[in-house]
């Protein structure tokens, strides 16, 4: 299967599709190609005070964040999860192969 990206800040919740693929991973193949939301997301992680961190914020970071929340505001446990299923953000030789 192949996630073509845009899966964080579309919607109430973010953590519900990112789970959902990686649940995915776990019984077949999954590629998941990075969208420019998820670069945002990743970038406000790596620094919250950013302008990238800005513009995530800006383009619907907030329901994303929401959606992590542990009741006392974004839980950093989603980190290493958001992290995993991007890490796996390569596109498919045929992909790779268009001009």
């Amino acid at each position: 299967m192949v996630f073509v990206g845009d899966y964080v800040d579309r919607g109430p919740d973010s953590k519900g599709v990112v789970d959902t693929i990686l649940e995915l991973a776990d019984h077949c193949n999954v590629v998941t190609l990075m969208g420019n939301h998820e670069q945002m997301l990743l970038g406000y992680l790596e620094d919250p005070f950013s302008h990238v961190a800005g513009m995530f914020i800006y383009n619907g970071g907030s329901a994303t964040l929401e959606s992590y929340s542990d009741g006392h505001g974004p839980s950093v446990s989603c980190v290493p999860r958001v992290r995993y299923c991007f890490s796996r953000s390569r596109p498919p030789a045929l992909l790779r192969s268009c001009p």
